[in-house]
């Protein structure tokens, strides 16, 4: 049905092709939005494929992959989104030297959707449950999305490169990256892909100030914050806006685990003593407990 309404536009204005009325009129229909959430025909194709359908509707009007909907929501987001990673993998990989716009509601994008995907969807045990979107999968995109990043590097100085901002730096509303949601969540893999190629992720704040270590330290993943200090050791001197360390955080919650891992571990001897902006170290906070 696709393939029909697509030739029957292309046959609009054949009689005048040479004044490119045909090309206009493929191009008007397929940019139709609908009126309940704006989206176009290519955010329906990607999020319920099949994937043959997307190519016919790209390979008509490439300029689609650019539509947002209502919500701000590229095709490409709530693809991932859904976990049709074959669908997303496609497309990326397909215009890798110009990758299309990846930005979803309240300023998230497709990689942050694809970290918390993996996360949520990994305790699935039974096979007719297995979500298309694995751990696997979110290599591969991380892969993808770091030739990409590679590329702009190399090619830094040329000016299309330079108004592309790195998925793997973009904050949503709350200044959140990809990396703060995997520390977040404790999804070590994601934590240790993205660092590989990144580094510099354990370093961006939130708007309070809070790194991914800090905010692994909050919810008390030992293990992703012995990765992030493991590739990163200077993270462990970053401080919120307050001026509180790691250790200040598990003070306050009373992790006891994660207490007895700051002490443990020669990289955060440095931060034991820091006093916090009001003057208070960690252990007056022990103290009060």
């Amino acid at each position: 049905m696709v393939q029909i309404l697509v030739t029957g536009a292309k046959e609009v204005g054949v009689s005048d092709v040479e004044s490119g009325e045909s090309c206009i009129g493929v191009k008007r229909m397929l940019s139709m939005q609908n009126l309940v959430k704006e989206d176009s025909g290519l955010h329906v194709g990607m999020r319920n494929g099949p994937l043959e359908v997307v190519k016919l509707l790209i390979d008509a009007n490439r300029e689609l992959l650019g539509l947002v909907n209502g919500v701000k929501e590229s095709p490409i987001f709530p693809t991932v989104e859904g976990g049709s990673f074959h669908i997303a993998k496609h497309i990326i990989e397909k215009f890798l030297d110009s990758l299309p716009p990846c930005g979803g509601d309240n300023a998230m994008n497709a990689l942050r959707a694809a970290v918390v995907q993996t996360h949520h969807r990994a305790p699935y045990s039974d096979h007719d449950q297995m979500p298309r979107f694995s751990l696997e999968n979110l290599r591969r995109m991380i892969r993808i999305f770091a030739l990409h990043l590679g590329e702009c590097i190399r090619n830094s100085r040329k000016p299309k490169t330079e108004k592309r901002v790195d998925l793997i730096q973009e904050k949503d509303v709350c200044r959140w990256t990809p990396f703060l949601c995997a520390g977040h969540l404790g999804h070590l893999k994601a934590t240790r892909l993205l660092l590989k190629h990144y580094s510099y992720a354990s370093f961006l704040k939130d708007k309070l100030g809070m790194s991914a270590l800090y905010m692994a330290t909050k919810e008390g993943h030992v293990r992703v914050m012995q990765e992030i200090l493991c590739q990163t050791p200077e993270a462990g001197d970053v401080v919120d806006n307050k001026g509180w360390t790691a250790l200040h955080i598990a003070a306050v919650n009373e992790n006891i685990d994660v207490v007895k891992y700051v002490l443990r571990t020669p990289k955060l001897e440095v931060i034991l003593n820091v006093a916090n902006k009001d003057g208070n170290t960690p252990f007056a906070f022990c103290g009060r407990a």
